[in-house]
């Protein structure tokens, strides 16, 4: 009998990738419209690239996914995941969000394990963080690219407004832009929650 196949390890010195054996052991809740083994089956077939390392948390690039990987360790920490759970609340908000106004990528799966949870969304690429656009475009643009850029922001703002999403941690490498349609997406929201009229009350 052939061994189940494993993802292809990440060229990092950091936590590698999940084998598939841990992923399909995980509790998976997939989202409408996406099977829950076409998605295990996409996880693992990708190549995981790590985008971002943390020491609780890392950021991986895996086919048409970005998959967030939040490690417990110890007693602690999995007494404290009772009461919080980024990836769990990562993927209520970015459901609610999405189902709102469509300025977060695609919430695709959350997967719960003993150790470990797995918030899984799609990608938008080609798409950059504002930090970067701003850093790498931003100077290039003429004066109607600005003002269309700044009016799509506020038209984002508001749409994110009408939502009752109130972020508490607004930066430029949790907002991205994606390129030619110049559309905004937020990402990172677990600091933010759900507030029934906006951000006023």
């Amino acid at each position: 009998m052939k061994d189940a196949p494993t993802l292809r390890p990440a060229q990092t010195t950091q936590p590698g990738p999940p084998a598939l054996q841990t992923l399909l052991a995980a509790r998976w809740e997939s989202a409408p419209g996406i099977p829950r083994e076409a998605l295990l089956r996409h996880l693992g077939d990708a190549p995981w690239r790590p985008i971002q390392t943390r020491p609780a948390r890392t950021v991986y690039r895996a086919g048409d996914f970005f998959v967030k990987v939040y490690r417990f360790r110890g007693l602690l920490q999995r007494l404290k995941r009772k009461w919080r759970d980024s990836a769990v609340k990562e993927w209520n908000l970015s459901r609610q969000v999405f189902g709102c106004c469509r300025h977060t990528p695609e919430p695709a799966g959350l997967g719960l394990a003993r150790d470990s949870s797995y918030f899984v969304n799609r990608s938008v690429a080609p798409c950059h963080t504002l930090g970067t656009f701003i850093d790498l475009k931003w100077e290039g643009l003429g004066r109607r690219q600005r003002y269309r850029l700044t009016d799509n922001f506020s038209a984002f703002m508001l749409a994110i407004f009408n939502c009752g999403l109130f972020q508490t941690d607004y930066n430029l490498g949790n907002l991205l832009i994606q390129d030619e349609a110049w559309k905004f997406f937020i990402i990172d929201m677990q600091a933010a929650r759900i507030k029934k009229r906006g951000f006023l009350n």
